[in-house]
């Protein structure tokens, strides 16, 4: 799971993003090879501001983009089900924040 691209720094949990326009990112698998839809959770705090799924093949990456605000600090997990109804475990929250103006000049 990751928060792709315009990361100040890498984009590892806790990271600062330069954009409210972030690309949430997960690489869904299945162990029979079938197709995965993973479903997305955002949360600012304890308030569940976005959820959204996609499907992709096995080992497919699965991209949403909720518009979130700037100034403000946010969680994301995900989790996969395969086409009969299983589902896999929450992933651990990737934390980030989104801070738009960017660090002042040295």
């Amino acid at each position: 799971m990751k928060v792709a691209g315009n990361c100040a720094g890498s984009c590892t949990s806790g990271t600062v993003v330069r954009t409210t326009s972030v690309p949430l990112q997960a690489k869904l698998t299945d162990p029979d090879g079938h197709r995965v839809r993973g479903f997305f959770e955002v949360r600012k705090g304890s308030s569940l501001v976005y959820e959204s799924s996609q499907e992709v093949a096995s080992g497919g990456v699965a991209t949403r983009n909720p518009g979130l605000s700037n100034g403000s600090s946010y969680k994301f997990r995900v989790r996969g089900r395969d086409p009969y109804g299983s589902h896999g475990s929450w992933s651990s929250y990737f934390n980030f924040s989104i801070d738009t103006s960017g660090p002042g000049k040295p």
